[in-house]
């Protein structure tokens, strides 16, 4: 019988069967007509064999009826013997029939199950034709299975032009009863498409014939796989080839992995021992060559089995200098080995020398160009101050006058009046002290004008040693009372024991209460403003800090603050001339002043004066 697929299968009616039918299925079938008579006819035979055998060595001739009772007799005699005889025999020899065909069926069913559910192509090829292929066979070649099971369909339709030959010798060895080991051999699916695969086969008997078991398993994307591998392992290779470093590549244990031409190049190393694969014998060769191989070999050793990377030169006898990289050979997390570059650096050596001989003669020239340079600069540098200050005295000396003018006409009558209600007053009495202070601001408005027309003038008249804290404090007396009103926190950051300078107090009075009051201007809401002192040893310089967390100053103007005449305030309220005031007089004492702002966080000037200053 066959199946609808067009595949063999075990037939379900054999001449076993038939001779189970002709011999009964069990012993109630004694008296069946047709084993009685063979019985029967065997027996009449055996019965007159034995009788003319007896009768032929006997002396007495038997009659008809003798001859008829002792086969009758023998019938009887020989019949059952024979039944049982033959009988049981048959019959346990059909049971163990039975019993075996319903083993080779149930194996027959499991083979058929597990080929079916197999992710792999499973077939058996009979002279050279197929008479069992699973499922996948279908989905993988493209054909039906009733196609691969007909008669005329040929099995080496199926196996590509370069393998046809590797499959006819594994085919004739299996037919010699030989065993075939796996092998990678390529098929043609019905859509011409190329199909990579791996056969196991095997020599079975089926149905009674030599017939080939396979098992074929789709190795095609492993294939695709092992290519690009091959691939990028041949340009991982060319890669290193054509690099003009030399490359080592060790294991753990030292053995020699991969080497590029160049390695052996620059190492002058035959290729015979680069051939033996032993970094002893590499190492060996090269030791020799070196100026310092103690140190060679010790970073070597300290390095193998790290995960540091290394860097260093390396000095050979002959005048050769290499750089030396290595790094850990790092697969799987874990490390497997190093990688050693080198690179030859002898002739950017030598340039590097010459490069720096003339970069030494390039630098004394630079130097003395320089020191040319500055004193050009420096003597311009001064002319352009002096021209500077000259125009300065011209727009500020009629100031000056306007000013000088305008202010000390009444400051004369007003100090007089002013000392005369303090001498009414008693002494240590509130009016005394309050009488006393508008006298001392008074005759400080009084020295302002006087030396305002001096501002772009270095001079030295009234040159006192005065502490910078000391001069603060006094400043900030006529302050103090304003800013507390406006809600301006004041932080005192003095440094003891600073150095005296020789400078004019009114002056730099002048400086401290212009910064104070464009602080107090900077913080109209109320804020913080701290001022600091200290000391430069290293510069021999006093510093003064006033930082505010006011308005800030906008970058656009942060140039021009020092500018004479400008000013941000609305008209009236402000000339301009605070700031360039303050300017003039730090660079009368040779001092500096400089500002940094952050609009929206607020404004720190830092004024630096010499302490060695005249």
């Amino acid at each position: 019988m066959s199946n609808t697929s067009g595949q063999k299968t075990f037939d379900n009616r054999t001449v076993y069967d038939d001779l189970k039918l002709w011999s009964g299925p069990a012993p109630r079938n004694f008296a069946n007509p047709v084993y009685i008579l063979v019985i029967l006819t065997v027996s009449i035979f055996l019965a007159e064999l034995v009788i003319e055998f007896s009768f032929k060595h006997g002396e007495h001739t038997p009659t008809l009826f003798e001859s008829f009772l002792s086969g009758l007799l023998l019938v009887i005699v020989i019949f059952p013997a024979l039944y049982i005889l033959m009988l049981r025999p048959m019959r346990t020899y059909i049971a163990q029939y039975e019993k075996t065909t319903d083993i080779l069926r149930e194996s027959e069913e499991k083979f058929r199950n597990l080929a079916e559910k197999s992710p792999n192509m499973i077939f058996i090829n009979q002279k050279g034709k197929v008479v069992y292929a699973n499922q996948i066979c279908e989905e993988i070649m493209g054909y039906r299975i009733d196609e691969l099971c007909s008669p005329d369909f040929n099995i080496l339709d199926l196996i590509a032009p370069e393998s046809i030959d590797v499959v006819k010798e594994n085919m004739k060895r299996h037919m010699n009863g030989e065993d075939v080991p796996v092998y990678d051999y390529s098929l043609i699916a019905r859509n011409g498409g190329k199909v990579e695969a791996m056969i196991a086969t095997k020599l079975i008997r089926y149905e009674g014939e030599a017939a080939v078991l396979g098992i074929v398993t789709d190795i095609t994307d492993r294939k695709r796989a092992e290519d690009a591998y091959q691939e990028r392992d041949q340009e991982l290779s060319a890669i290193i080839e054509s690099s003009t470093d030399g490359i080592l590549v060790v294991d753990r244990e030292g053995r020699v992995i991969h080497t590029n031409r160049k390695f052996g190049e620059m190492w002058c190393i035959p290729d015979e021992i680069i051939e033996t694969r032993s970094d002893e014998k590499l190492l060996n060769h090269v030791l020799e060559q070196l100026e310092d191989p103690k140190a060679f070999i010790s970073k070597i050793s300290r390095l193998y089995g790290s995960e540091e990377s290394g860097f260093d030169i390396l000095f050979f006898k002959d005048g050769r200098v290499f750089e030396r990289h290595s790094n850990p050979l790092i697969l799987k997390g874990s490390v497997s080995g190093r990688v050693w570059a080198f690179r030859d650096i002898s002739e950017r050596v030598k340039s590097e020398e010459a490069l720096i001989n003339a970069r030494q003669e390039i630098e004394a020239w630079n130097r003395e160009l320089e020191k040319r340079v500055r004193d050009k600069t420096d003597e311009l540098s001064r002319s352009q101050t002096r021209l500077l200050q000259a125009e300065k005295l011209s727009v500020l000396g009629q100031l000056a006058a306007c000013l000088a003018h305008e202010l000390n006409s009444p400051l004369a009558g007003l100090l007089p009046l002013i000392d005369k209600y303090r001498k009414k007053a008693a002494e240590g009495s509130e009016m005394y002290r309050e009488m006393t202070l508008m006298h001392n601001a008074g005759e400080y408005m009084a020295k302002i004008v006087k030396n305002f027309g001096s501002f772009s003038r270095v001079g030295s008249s009234g040159i006192d040693e005065l502490n910078l804290n000391d001069i603060i404090e006094d400043t900030l007396s006529f302050s103090t009372g304003r800013m507390e009103q406006s809600g301006i926190k004041v932080i005192r950051k003095y440094a003891e024991d600073l150095p005296r300078i020789r400078a004019d107090r009114t002056g730099l009075q002048q400086v401290v209460l212009n910064i104070v009051a464009n602080a107090r201007d900077a913080m109209p809401g109320g804020g913080t403003f701290i001022i600091t002192t200290g000391f430069n040893n290293k510069e021999n310089l006093v510093i003064m800090e006033f930082t505010d967390d006011g308005e800030g100053i906008r970058e656009e103007i942060l140039g021009r603050i020092f500018d004479p005449f400008f000013t941000t305030k609305k008209h009236g309220e402000g000339v301009g001339l605070g700031l360039s005031v303050t300017y003039g007089i730090i660079r009368n004492y040779s001092g500096e002043i400089s500002v940094e702002s952050t609009p929206g966080r607020g404004t720190k000037f830092k004024v630096l004066l010499p302490v060695n200053n005249i």
